[in-house]
């Protein structure tokens, strides 16, 4: 009997609302939604960490965009003048988010620990320059491996996300890698995760 890789995973709202088809992008990029059940899909993985650390991430997301309402997002709009070149010092793992209400879209970086004090001066003149603010999130973070969580949008929207983000820090802990369930692997399996 073959069981796919699983989380027990606590969301407030059900996975079918949470997310949308147009919000498989950044880290739910490699995943598809048949019949109220998610599914990721991805290529081979080589080995069982692989796969704790892919579901993990997908948790993560999921449990970020369900405490802060925020959705996963491909344009290139999170960034100050809608181009790559223009990504925070600090930058690292970026990915965009879209809050609905407000139609704004946000940055997320995940640099690992150091370089954000090493480029703390850089990253304030960065803010003045783009009119930009800089949110420290202490909640764990959505790519893992120690990384830290970062949050950049407009000056303006900041306040709205200091809130967002003091619900997630509220919410329940980010879910660890470990978390996931592996009863037997197959390297060769496409099917990764289920989640209902």
């Amino acid at each position: 009997m073959h069981a796919d890789p699983h989380i027990d995973l606590k969301l407030r709202a059900p996975l079918t609302e949470l997310v949308r088809r147009h919000h498989l992008t950044g880290y739910l990029g490699a995943c598809k939604i048949e019949d109220s059940v998610f599914l990721e899909r991805t290529g081979q993985q080589r080995h069982a960490n692989e796969i704790q650390w892919y579901i993990g991430r997908i948790a993560r997301a999921l449990q970020f965009m369900d405490a802060t309402g925020l959705k996963p997002s491909s344009a290139r709009r999170c960034y100050p003048t809608h181009e790559y070149d223009s990504r925070p010092p600090v930058a690292d793992h970026d990915h965009c988010w879209f809050d609905p209400e407000a139609r704004v879209h946000i940055l997320s970086t995940e640099p690992y620990p150091g370089r954000t004090e090493r480029g703390e001066p850089r990253q304030i003149e960065w803010e003045r320059r783009h009119g930009w603010s800089t949110i420290y999130v202490n909640w764990g973070s959505i790519y893992g491996n120690g990384t830290e969580f970062i949050l950049c949008c407009p000056a303006a929207y900041a306040e709205v996300l200091s809130a967002k983000v003091e619900l997630l820090e509220r919410s329940s802990p980010a879910v660890e890698d470990e978390a996931v369930v592996i009863e037997t692997f197959d390297p060769a399996a496409r099917k990764v995760i289920v989640f209902d």
